[in-house]
């Protein structure tokens, strides 16, 4: 037993350290922020949207609602293809 050990541990001897290519961290660097969008553009596209949330939520709020204009569009298309509209709508 003693001696398979060290066989195994002989043929770590010659080992030596693995040596990356050149300009590999540099290229890894570069692929791992390839994909990423810089700080200022996210923030732009944060802000962009909650300027769209808000201008939707305004536009909600204030629009005026008129359902007697409503009925009244419905009727006259039921009117007009001959539909008959429930007393509910």
């Amino acid at each position: 037993m003693k001696h398979s050990l060290d066989n195994i541990l002989d043929s770590l001897n010659n080992v030596t350290r693995a040596e990356a290519p050149p300009y590999f961290y540099s290229k890894l660097r570069n692929r791992m922020y390839a994909g990423l969008l810089p700080k200022p553009m996210v923030w732009r596209l944060a802000l962009a949207l909650v300027v769209v949330a808000l201008l939707n939520i305004a536009t909600l709020q204030l629009a005026p609602h008129s359902n007697a204009q409503t009925d009244a569009n419905a009727q006259s298309i039921a009117s007009e293809y001959s539909l008959t509209l429930p007393e509910t709508y």
